[in-house]
């Protein structure tokens, strides 16, 4: 019993899990979005936007929360990009007033219309498939407005990549004649009654044949052309109504028929690598409609390289179509341009010319550099050399030399020598005949040198002095003695003191005599 108990346990917990991760999945699987939450791309004529308002349908129902207004009367449109992201599109369609128009597309396919041959008020729920779906438009036309209430969107779990598609009203016309405003966004209905996406109009008038065209740049982007013709051609003369569509000047579709004419004719072009299309209507009174237009365009795969570039020229690269494998872009791929390796010397610079070297490519081995190195700048010698030795009678010169090229570089003067004189000897002159002359001579350039001595003039004078004080002394001497005067010193100064009173009694005889 316990042990049932226990597997009945693990039974209810599994089975509790199982429900949850259901519910989660369930739960994210259908998270919606409210169609006012999303942005609008590109809207036209009247758009109301007024989303709280309340409105009552023609069954007395009242709504006030997510409402979209649309002006059907002015073609009124608006296009969101669902962008591959969502899988169903639902609502309510609230009509309340008769002859009007409504088409939802994804990708430019119709998933739901609504026609204007009814003349009560109408309102009805929708759930649409919009998974893959890129770009969701709804379209309107007619006489009065139409509301679309709680309008959302459920997420898919993975994105899916939405079909591409291009509707001839955004591939630019690049000529016309008489087109005017041919381009008419939103919905029209033909003959029928049924409900297309927009519309390209041409129309004729007068009384003679008339033609109105419009030349489309396709630009070499698109693989297939598809449409509906609305012809329509007046019986008055017997007039031709004729439609014709040319790719790049080649007439490729055409239709004509006499007198009075209403049809509807589908038209499938393959518009691979065309450049242009042209479509032309000629006539009398006479129109065509081109109804659900749309270009198939390129699905563009990754750039190929069709050349590769090299460092002087420029590559090429295309760009395919992966489904006809058409090439759709042509792009030129930017020459490399040479790698540079490292300099090469091809010839060294000197102290007496400039080297020149050169870079090459790494990759083609053609050189994209060469410059010239500039010359050495001399290197001289740490040592003087000495070119011509200085005698005693001329400089000398000494030199430094570049010890690359041994260019003199600089140039010194080198002081005379002194001269080496022998002895002095005397060439005229002698102590007793003043000046003394002597010379010598330079043991190695027989240089001479003179000069006059006078260190002994005094000598003869000297003598002569010394001469006359003897004979004068030994005179005074033998006078002194004869006359028995002692020579002393005492003597002398009385005998000198006597010869001064002598003196000076005689001069004043003489003063007293002339007085």
């Amino acid at each position: 019993m316990e042990q049932k108990k226990v597997y009945k346990s693990i039974f209810m917990i599994l089975a509790m899990l199982v429900f949850l991760l259901s519910w989660c999945s369930v739960a994210h699987a259908e998270e919606n979005v409210l169609l006012k939450e999303m942005p609008i791309e590109e809207l036209g004529g009247s758009f109301d936007g007024e989303w709280e308002k309340k409105i009552k349908d023609p069954n007395g129902n009242y709504c006030s929360k997510n409402i979209l207004e649309i002006d059907a009367s002015e073609s009124g449109y608006v296009v969101y990009d669902l962008d591959g992201q969502y899988t169903r599109f639902s609502g309510k369609m609230v009509i309340d007033q008769p002859y009007v128009s409504v088409g939802i597309y994804g990708d430019g396919r119709e998933l739901y219309s609504w026609g204007p041959l009814t003349e009560q008020a109408e309102a009805w729920y929708f759930d649409l498939d919009v998974a893959g779906v890129g770009k969701l438009e709804i379209l309107s036309g007619g006489t009065a407005m139409f509301s679309l209430e709680n309008g959302m969107l459920t997420k898919a779990e993975e994105r899916a990549v939405p079909s591409v598609y291009t509707p001839l009203r955004e591939v630019a016309v690049i000529d016309s004649d008489d087109f005017g405003f041919g381009q008419w966004v939103g919905v029209t209905e033909d003959i029928n009654g049924k409900v297309h996406r927009g519309a390209q109009w041409f129309d004729t008038y007068g009384e003679t044949d008339s033609e109105v065209d419009a030349l489309y740049n396709l630009d070499m982007k698109y693989t297939s052309f598809s449409g509906n013709l609305e012809i329509y051609g007046d019986d008055d003369n017997g007039s031709n109504t004729k439609v014709e569509i040319y790719l790049d000047d080649q007439l490729v579709f055409e239709r004509s028929t006499p007198g009075e004419i209403y049809e509807l004719v589908d038209v499938n072009l393959d518009v691979t690598n065309a450049k242009t299309m042209k479509i032309r209507l000629v006539g009398r009174d006479s129109s065509l409609l081109v109804l659900d237009d749309s270009l198939s365009p390129h699905i563009l795969g990754e750039w190929e390289t069709e050349k590769e570039a090299t460092c002087e020229s420029a590559g090429k690269k295309v760009q395919r179509c992966t489904e006809c494998k058409a090439i759709c872009n042509t792009s030129k791929i930017k020459a490399l341009g040479h790698t540079p390796g490292d300099w090469k010397v091809e010839e060294e610079a000197t102290c007496k010319a400039e080297g020149k070297r050169k870079k090459y490519c790494t990759v083609c081995k053609k050189m994209c550099a060469e410059e010239m190195i500039p010359k050495l700048e001399h290197k001289e010698e740490d040592e003087w050399f000495e070119q011509e030795a200085p005698t005693c009678t001329s400089e000398g010169t000494r030199i430094k030399r570049c010890i690359y090229c041994g260019e003199t570089v600089k140039t010194e003067k080198i002081p005379q020598t002194k001269h080496e004189f022998g002895k002095w000897t005397t060439a005229e002159g002698s102590v007793w005949n003043a000046p003394i002359v002597k010379k010598r001579t330079c043991n190695v350039c027989d240089a001479e040198e003179v000069k006059n001595i006078y260190t002994w003039v005094w000598v003869k004078p000297a003598v002569l002095v010394l001469l006359f004080v003897s004979v004068l002394t030994g005179t005074t001497i033998i006078l002194i003695r004869r006359k028995g005067i002692q020579t002393i010193s005492k003597n002398q100064r009385k005998f000198w003191r006597k010869k001064k009173r002598e003196k000076r009694t005689q001069q004043e005889d003489v003063f007293h005599g002339h007085q």
